[in-house]
C-alpha cells in the first residue's frame, strides 16, 4: 500500500491552479457532441461564477499554503529525508509550492566527496544531521518569509 503524504494534501492550492474548471467547459469537444442552447447559457453562468469567486479562492489557497509550509516547519524539525543528486547532498521535506512542480524542499548540504554517499550511515550520524536540519530550517525560514508576508496582508483585509 502506498504510504499517503499529508504534508502535500490541500484543498485550495490545487484548485486555484488547476485547469479543471476550463476542461469541464470544454468536455463538449471530448464528447464529440453538439453545445446545445441549455448548455451554452449555464455554461456562461459557470464561468461568470467562477470569475466572481476566484479571488476569495486565490486568498484562500494563499493562506492554506502557508498553512502548510507552517506545519513542514514542524514535521522538518525531526523528519529530515537525505538525497545525493548529481554528487551533492541535500536535506528535503514534503512540501506542495504552488510555484514549483517538484513535491519538496531542499537545501544543500554539501558534496558527496566531503561527507560520502551512504546516506544510512549519514543519517544515523547525529552531528551531521543536526547540521542538515539546521541548514534546512534556515532555507526554509528564507523560503517562507515571502509566503508570510502574502497571507498577512490577506487576513489583514479580510479582517477590516
Amino acid at each position: 500500500m502506498e504510504k499517503y503524504n499529508y504534508l502535500i494534501d490541500n484543498a485550495f492550492m490545487g484548485l486555484v491552479m488547476d485547469e479543471t474548471p476550463n476542461k469541464f467547459l470544454k468536455m463538449e469537444e471530448k464528447l464529440l457532441i453538439d453545445e446545445t442552447p441549455e448548455i451554452r447559457k449555464l455554461k456562461s453562468t459557470y464561468r461568470e461564477m467562477i470569475e466572481e469567486i476566484k479571488p476569495q479562492l486565490e486568498k484562500l489557497a494563499t493562506i492554506e499554503e502557508v498553512i502548510t509550509y507552517l506545519r513542514v516547519a514542524e514535521v522538518a524539525k525531526t523528519d529530515v529525508r537525505l538525497s545525493n543528486v548529481r554528487g551533492y547532498l541535500y536535506a528535503r521535506t514534503p512540501l506542495f509550492r504552488s510555484l514549483w512542480k517538484n513535491k519538496d524542499f531542499r537545501t544543500s548540504i554539501g558534496k558527496v566527496s566531503e561527507y560520502g554517499d551512504d546516506l544510512s550511515s549519514l543519517k544515523e550520524n547525529d552531528k551531521f544531521m543536526e547540521q542538515a536540519t539546521e541548514k534546512l530550517q534556515v532555507a526554509f525560514r528564507n523560503e517562507m518569509e515571502t509566503i508570510l508576508v502574502r497571507a498577512m496582508d490577506f487576513t489583514e483585509k479580510f479582517q477590516e
